[in-house]
């Protein structure tokens, strides 16, 4: 699967976004045996401007944290049976905080 990203992206725009999205894969499979895990790339994300990571060692949470601000934006899927796409900084944002007043609320 190819991330569905803007058209003026950058080559390496693009294969920042490809890097994100297979660290974001690998940890799905590696750590929950998933070939998808519901959201686990707002856990990343949130996980990685935290400074922090479970999933990966300094380097590559580094890599991260490069590549997403070259990128100004994530990689997140709306949907299992969709490629992923790329949303800016704002939009990732704003769906972590819609997802925890969703769980707040129905808790």
């Amino acid at each position: 699967m190819k991330v569905i990203i803007p058209e003026t992206f950058t080559p390496i725009q693009k294969i920042c976004c490809d890097y994100i999205e297979k660290l974001i894969e690998e940890a799905s499979n590696n750590f929950y045996a998933a070939g998808w895990l519901k959201d686990i790339e707002l856990e990343l994300y949130s996980d990685t401007f935290k400074n922090k990571s479970r999933y990966f060692d300094d380097h590559i949470h580094e890599n991260l944290i490069i590549c997403s601000k070259e990128i100004n934006g994530w990689v997140m899927w709306c949907d299992i049976n969709m490629s992923p796409s790329y949303f800016n900084h704002d939009d990732v944002v704003n769906r972590i905080e819609t997802i925890n007043k969703s769980r707040i609320k129905n808790s």
